[in-house]
């Protein structure tokens, strides 16, 4: 699980100025409001699928893995199958090695 400090804010990426004299507190509200209870509701594995679940639709093979494996520990192994191998299908080289490799280990056949 990943997320960046501002897009718990906003959804976007934030960078801080350097010679923002409230950068400091800034920071500070942020890591005490959004990202410790981030960290916190991430233990809850129902609330990591639903962190992951906006990213489905999206390349970037991480949190698509991640999701599958996710779904596989459920039980739900139909949809991690089907996700992976949607994964597999549209990723090149090392990412589609990756995924084949993860889409092994959880016992499918790809």
């Amino acid at each position: 699980m990943r997320s960046r400090p501002g897009e718990l804010i906003d959804g976007r990426d934030v960078w801080w100025a350097l010679d923002d004299e409230e950068a400091a507190e800034k920071i500070a509200r942020t890591r005490v409001h959004r990202v410790l209870p981030f960290l916190e509701r991430m233990h809850d594995p129902l609330a990591m699928e639903a962190q992951l679940a906006p990213h489905g639709a999206k390349h970037y093979p991480p949190p698509i893995i991640y999701l599958a494996i996710l779904k596989h520990r459920r039980g739900e192994t139909a949809e991690a199958e089907s996700l992976l191998r949607a994964l597999h299908d549209r990723t090149t080289g090392p990412w589609r090695e990756r995924v084949g490799t993860v889409f092994a280990s959880l016992g499918s056949q790809s």
